[in-house]
């Protein structure tokens, strides 16, 4: 196993999808900044007034802004199913396949890359946090939350757990593009859509009033857990997380082993 992770190591480095995905993130982060500062700038009438409408301009402020939601899970996933799909293009799967002994290394392999990137997109998240405000506030304003550690931990584990999910799909599909639709459809408009019904039916069928899908769900974690939430909503979200990362690998596991190539 050390040795097709050396080698996926490898890949990622000299994989164009690696870089073309960073770029973007970089590039779609750096969008969403300027547009929300024009957004308030309009607002406000002066300076002062600007400074008055947003009072914390800290890089862990604006690290949580970028993180709190789907955004690193949208790109995260998309990198996913572009890096799987490499080796099914490239032949390289075919070739391998029949001398793996243990089909569970080849995915436990693929798990420790998407950790791996995962990790890069929220350094880079981070990064530009940090320019945001040394542009804003000319200092380093750190802005350090008593939970800054728990939420981020939990936010990586939860992105991480919906690219392994998407990592299932497509090896259940077995199509690259019907993948990437189904992930983006969910997290841009599906998501909420099958919330709303799922919650109608739950409080219609066992007479539940105000019942909330999204606190069992991944996605839906993702926007629930922020720095000021309290120990029960983490605790919630680090079970979510468990059940879904562990069901996903065993599913996989399952999928891979009758996988014929």
């Amino acid at each position: 196993m050390i040795n097709m992770v050396k080698m996926d190591l490898y890949k990622l480095y000299k994989s164009k999808c690696t870089w073309v995905i960073l770029g973007a993130f970089v590039a779609f982060i750096s969008m969403v900044f300027y547009t929300t500062n024009i957004a308030q700038g309009e607002q406000a009438e002066s300076v002062n007034e600007l400074r008055e409408l947003i009072t914390d301009y800290s890089i862990c402020s604006e690290f949580e802004f970028i993180i709190t939601g789907d955004i690193i899970a949208l790109f995260g996933c998309v990198f996913a199913l572009m890096y799987m799909h490499i080796d099914k293009k490239d032949g390289y799967i075919k070739n391998i396949w029949g001398c793996i002994a243990k089909k569970s290394d080849y995915l436990m392999s693929k798990m420790v890359i998407m950790a791996i990137y995962n990790l890069i997109l929220f350094v880079v998240a981070f990064t530009l946090s940090g320019a945001v405000s040394v542009i804003h506030e000319h200092k380093v304003e750190w802005g350090f939350s008593r939970n800054i550690l728990i939420f981020t931990a939990l936010q990586f584990m939860l992105s991480f757990a919906l690219e392994c999910i998407a990592i299932l799909i497509q090896a259940v599909i077995g199509n690259m593009v019907a993948s990437v639709a189904i992930v983006c459809g969910y997290l841009f408009l599906g998501a909420h859509m099958i919330y709303t019904v799922i919650d109608h039916l739950v409080e219609m069928v066992f007479k539940v009033e105000e019942f909330a899908t999204e606190k069992y769900t991944l996605y839906g974690n993702l926007a629930l857990v922020t720095t000021e939430a309290d120990v029960r909503l983490y605790t919630r979200a680090l079970i979510v997380g468990c059940v879904f990362l562990l069901a996903t690998y065993a599913a996989s596991v399952f999928r891979y082993r009758r996988m014929e190539l």
